[in-house]
């Protein structure tokens, strides 16, 4: 999704959310979510936004975050966000405890947030400005990893530069709400 300035986001997460359907229907896998039990499908949204938060936990904790994971597991979902290298330069890698003690950036923070939605395995996801502050190189490093991660998942970007969602099934310009 397009959208320049708040053309209208909040609109969308309420209808994800089922609340804000007035006419015409949202599919998910072929069935209107309005047959779906609110709690189950919002058991299956996740949304990273681009200040994503991280927690006083290693890194492998913020990746998996409740979820039992395997080190593989953690570590493919990481190499597919392009995230070994910078985890790698930490003292202690993977164990390397985040937030106060560590100073990350934001594109970092970015990559392991996305890690770790993919990694919960849920239906949609929903990625509201994820590279709004990034340069475009940075932006193109995570667009290759999310053009891998949203096989098979329905991903919703929120975005204001095209390049983002230049490889979208689907692409809806939002103007003035």
């Amino acid at each position: 999704m397009k959208r320049p300035g708040r053309g209208g986001k909040d609109g969308v997460i309420h209808v994800i959310a089922q609340s804000g359907i007035r006419q015409g229907e949202v599919l998910l896998d072929g069935e209107n979510i309005k047959s779906l039990k609110l709690e189950w499908l919002r058991s299956q949204i996740r949304l990273v936004t681009q200040e994503p938060a991280l927690l006083s936990l290693s890194i492998r904790d913020n990746i998996a975050y409740g979820r039992s994971a395997t080190p593989d597991q953690i570590e493919e979902v990481a190499k597919t966000m392009h995230a070994p290298t910078f985890i790698s330069s930490l003292e202690k890698g993977y164990e390397t405890v985040g937030r106060a003690r560590l100073a990350l950036t934001e594109e970092q923070k970015i990559k392991l947030s996305v890690a770790r939605v993919v990694l919960s395995n849920t239906s949609i996801l929903l990625l509201d400005e994820v590279t709004g502050g990034f340069d475009f190189e940075a932006e193109g490093a995570v667009q290759e990893a999310l053009d891998i991660l949203r096989l098979g998942q329905s991903t919703i970007i929120i975005a204001r530069r095209l390049s983002l969602i230049r490889n979208a099934d689907y692409i809806a310009v939002m103007e003035e709400g």
